[in-house]
């Protein structure tokens, strides 16, 4: 029989994954500022997040997620609707660039595949179901 894995048996640095995501929400920033390093995490944790909205990077001290770049005709208050907190936005936000060809191509490809991959595991379901 296969080993089961919980949040108990995943390590994370010196705590288990479920503790680490009750002290540093799932081992990402680890709470800011060195708190990984603390935690015994020896990776940077997140360093891009991309929304429909805005680009976001890691403050290099607090590591709080702070607005780089807004995507076209997105405004301020927009991003600061969809979020439960205070946003901190960089001094000199910046329209967000369109795309290259090669990144739209290679998102077109990428939704492809998971569009197939999604359709093959529906269908292996419902075989199941029906049999």
């Amino acid at each position: 029989a296969a080993e089961q894995v919980t949040s108990d048996s995943v390590q994370v640095g010196n705590l288990t994954y479920r503790e680490a995501c009750l002290i540093g929400g799932g081992g990402g920033g680890g709470g800011g500022g060195d708190q990984r390093a603390k935690l015994g995490m020896k990776t940077k944790g997140p360093t891009l997040l991309i929304t429909d909205l805005a680009v976001w990077t890691p403050d290099d001290t607090s590591k709080e997620f702070i607005v780089r770049s807004l995507h076209p005709g997105v405004t301020r208050d927009q991003v600061q609707e969809t979020c439960g907190w205070t946003v901190r936005f960089d001094e000199n936000v910046v329209e967000t660039p369109p795309p290259s060809t090669l990144e739209l191509t290679t998102l077109r490809d990428l939704n492809s595949r998971t569009a197939k991959a999604h359709a093959a595991a529906d269908a292996d379901a419902a075989a199941a179901a029906a049999s």
